[in-house]
């Protein structure tokens, strides 16, 4: 296996490591049984960097791998189709000129396919409602002809049902025989692709993004899935997250529908992508987005009390911790801690603290942010931090003094309010040596040098930026 996933800040690869030990062995354990593993993992926790360095590694181990995106194919009416285009490419590049054998294999099984492919398709196309065919044709007569035309329909009908009857039947088993003869060509191939050098079976088949997709073409999917490549040989791995998708089945079928009983029916067995700690996440997130070593984020914490661990990361992970957000949300704090930092052209730090104090309460309670951005008034916003209690503050949060050799203790509640306060204060008309708002000591340690210079901490423009961030998702 290769040294290093690239970009891998979750640590994932032990993980695949694992994934790919585990499904090789069981299939030789299983005697080639066909088996299909669930990836699950909510969005945001690197599903799709999972399945495509797992893709990697087993290609390197010599087996050939089909990579389908759900997502990217969705626009199709017919899920089938681009699933078996997939196929058909991976397949086609797949064989050398040399190889005519495999080559005329695989033309008999795309053959066979298309046969598939076009038998339903067609059923669909002619697919007409008998109700549907009624009501158009007397709506179309006036009140006397209609009773008159309507005994016209109905002496047809059973003529009509039975023809369409037989129709109905001859094209199931058309679909029936050519998927049997699907899975036995699709079989010797599979035996060949077996006796050729430096080749080793299952063949791997990786399905990403299926949990994205609208409902039905996610459902339609995976029942093709089950009826055509029930076969030995083939692994299938499908990365979803579990619970979106059982919604999904559910805006289907009804919210009473059992929809994760009815997805074992379609998953042999389930891996839940191990859930990373809260800085872990956030580190990867801040890498990702090139934040964690920008000069112009300030965080006013001591290097001893950050113990080797990123300032900027540690901070929003007591964010975090104090507020409960979960992925998704935690998501989209950074995207407008991203845009606000974009959108930055002045060479002032940003203060972080007060900044992701903001961004937090825009996620969790937009009409209190708006509230606040009116008012000024810090008192209701702060419910925001749902975890803190009365006497359990953050004691460890330390920074140093810039005016004399002690040492700060504040909770984040404390931090949060000083900068409230400093909001409120206009920079321009504190004397350097005469003001009495502590918080201005420990925002910034070259901060005398600001205040010499006129530069204002631009605290009240974080608002409309963070209202304006707010709007992208």
């Amino acid at each position: 296996m290769n040294k290093k996933w690239e970009g891998d800040l979750l640590n994932r690869k032990k993980e695949g490591k694992f994934i790919i030990n585990y499904l090789v062995n069981k299939y030789k354990e299983n005697q080639n049984k066909p088996f299909v593993l669930n990836i699950n993992a909510e969005w945001g926790y690197g599903k799709t960097f999972f399945l495509n360095n797992i893709a990697k590694e087993i290609k390197s181990m010599n087996h050939h791998v089909i990579e389908f995106d759900a997502w990217k194919n969705d626009y199709t009416k017919e899920p089938l189709l681009a699933f078996m285009s997939e196929i058909n490419n991976s397949l086609e590049n797949f064989f050398t000129p040399q190889q005519s054998k495999g080559k005329k294999l695989f033309k008999t099984l795309k053959d066979n396919g298309s046969s598939i492919l076009m038998s339903i398709i067609s059923r669909k196309l002619t697919g007409v409602g008998l109700d549907e065919f009624l009501n158009e044709n007397s709506d179309n007569c006036d009140e006397n002809e209609n009773n008159e035309v309507k005994k016209d329909i109905e002496n047809s009908v059973s003529s009509l049902t039975t023809k369409l009857t037989e129709y109905a039947l001859k094209e199931h088993n058309t679909i029936k025989n050519s998927i049997n003869d699907f899975k036995i060509n699709m079989k010797n191939l599979l035996k060949y692709v077996e006796s050729l050098k430096n080749q080793n079976l299952p063949i791997f088949i990786l399905i990403d993004e299926l949990d994205r997709c609208r409902p039905n073409y996610a459902i339609e999917l995976l029942e093709n899935i089950k009826h055509l490549f029930d076969i030995e040989g083939i692994i299938f791995i499908i990365a979803t997250d579990s619970k979106q998708l059982s919604h999904s089945i559910n805006a289907i079928y009804g919210n009473k529908f059992a929809s994760e009983k009815y997805l074992k029916r379609f998953f042999d067995q389930e891996y839940s992508l191990i859930i990373p700690e809260n800085y872990e996440y956030i580190d990867s997130l801040f890498e990702l987005n090139n934040l964690k070593n920008d000069e112009i984020l300030f965080t006013p914490f001591l290097d001893k009390f950050t113990q080797n661990k990123c300032k900027h990361v540690l901070l929003m992970d007591m964010f975090v911790t104090e507020t409960n957000l979960n992925p998704r949300e935690i998501n989209h704090v950074i995207t407008i801690l991203k845009a606000v930092r974009l959108s930055w052209n002045v060479q002032v730090n940003i203060q972080l603290p007060y900044l992701l104090f903001l961004i937090f309460l825009k996620v969790i309670n937009n009409e209190l942010f708006q509230k606040y951005r009116i008012s000024k008034d810090i008192k209701e916003p702060l419910s925001i931090f749902q975890n803190t209690r009365e006497q359990t503050y953050y004691e460890t949060m330390i920074w140093k003094d810039s005016y004399s050799s002690y040492e700060s203790k504040k909770t984040l509640i404390d931090l949060i309010v000083q900068y409230n306060d400093l909001s409120k204060v206009k920079i321009d008309s504190i004397q350097i040596n005469n003001y009495n708002c502590s918080v201005l000591r420990i925002v910034n340690r070259n901060y005398t040098e600001n205040i010499t210079n006129r530069r204002l901490l631009l605290l009240n423009s974080y608002f409309d930026l963070v209202l304006y961030a707010g709007q992208i998702k």
